[in-house]
């Protein structure tokens, strides 16, 4: 006990700025890892198609790039429909 009749824990466990451990380098690396295979197998499971003619009214684009979809481009229908450029889904798949 301090002077005042505290004890060493107690003050320290009431400051408002204590802080948790952070995670251990090991701990990081391995959580990246699972995220990295995660994203692969997303990316594996992707059924990719090649845009063969856009309706001449077609104001379809890419929610990630915002660019109109053009014949010829490589796009991915997720399970919800949603269309996406191949490698915007890709690189939103991978990104941090």
């Amino acid at each position: 006990a301090d002077r005042n009749g505290r004890s060493g824990a107690t003050s320290a466990a009431a400051s408002p700025f204590s802080l948790s451990p952070s995670p251990s380098i090991d701990e990081r690396i391995i959580s990246n890892y699972r995220a990295l295979e995660r994203a692969n197998a997303l990316v594996d499971s992707l059924n990719v198609l090649k845009l063969r003619t856009t309706p001449k009214k077609c104001k379809m684009h890419c929610t990630i790039c915002t660019d109109t979809y053009q014949p010829g481009d490589f796009v991915v229908r997720l399970p919800c429909n949603h269309l996406y450029h191949y490698k915007c889904i890709v690189e939103w798949f991978y990104a941090e």
